[in-house]
């Protein structure tokens, strides 16, 4: 399988306690017992995927390689992910170890299709390792650091970021109150215009009736005067003058 593909089942089928060289623990049961399964994923450009296996139950210890089967990429998928404790590791997967003489075993792993039916997915001769125990048990306890160290990393990151939302809020509050405080002000000046305004008009308006008045005035005596001097004016005709 090419790594584009390993990528993918590492996306879809996820991936148990993983450091950066692909390293991975898990434990297991097999036929009552509870056994780890140490697993190292070693991609190659010129060969298809290899996984070196250790295998121990802190009495005994199995070591050995193994590469991902042509087939589908189904199949491969849920290989890695028996591997790897991916998918659920061993509550998807039954696994079996069959022992081959005094220093060699065969290790089998099937992927559960119902509840009685079950799918071999691969297997492999392993061989008696007797350092696998501390092998295996460092193992562990350098993945165990490794995820102690990301959980880190994520905590000071998120504190960071409640750090910064914290920032953002203040300066969102400090924004609000000043907003409040420009509607304020621009409403008390909005205020003393608008009522300077009201004079102006209220001025202007006094004003136009006073100039109405007086200019009525005037027009008003001239009528006057010409309606008395009609009577005169009609005397002087009637007498000849």
């Amino acid at each position: 399988m090419s790594s584009q593909d390993q990528d993918e089942c590492d996306t879809s089928c996820g991936a148990g306690e993983e450091s950066s060289v692909n390293e991975f623990v898990q434990a297991i049961e097999i036929e009552g017992s509870r056994y780890y399964l140490h697993t190292v994923a070693k991609p190659s450009a010129a060969e298809p995927l290899e996984y070196e296996l250790l295998l121990g139950d802190g009495r005994q210890c199995f070591t050995g390689l193994v590469q991902i089967p042509d087939g589908s990429e189904e199949n491969a998928c849920a290989f890695h992910a028996a591997l790897t404790a991916g998918a659920g590791g061993g509550r998807e997967f039954v696994y079996r170890l069959r022992p081959i003489g005094e220093e060699r075993a065969r290790f089998s792993w099937l992927r559960r299709v119902s509840h009685e039916m079950l799918s071999r997915l691969n297997e492999v001769i392993l061989r008696r390792d007797p350092d696998g125990g501390p092998r295996l048990l460092a193992a562990a306890l350098r993945i165990v650091e490794q995820r102690d160290a990301s959980l880190n990393n994520l905590r000071e990151k998120l504190q960071r970021t409640q750090a910064e939302q914290a920032r953002t809020l203040e300066a969102l509050q400090r924004s609000l109150r000043f907003k409040e405080e420009l509607e304020t002000e621009l409403y008390a000046k909005f205020s003393l215009v608008l009522n300077a305004k009201k004079r102006f008009i209220r001025e202007r308006i006094t004003n136009g009736q006073a100039t109405a008045e007086e200019d009525q005035a005037p027009a008003t005596s001239s009528s006057a005067s010409s309606a008395a001097s009609v009577p005169n004016q009609l005397d002087r005709l009637v007498s000849g003058e």
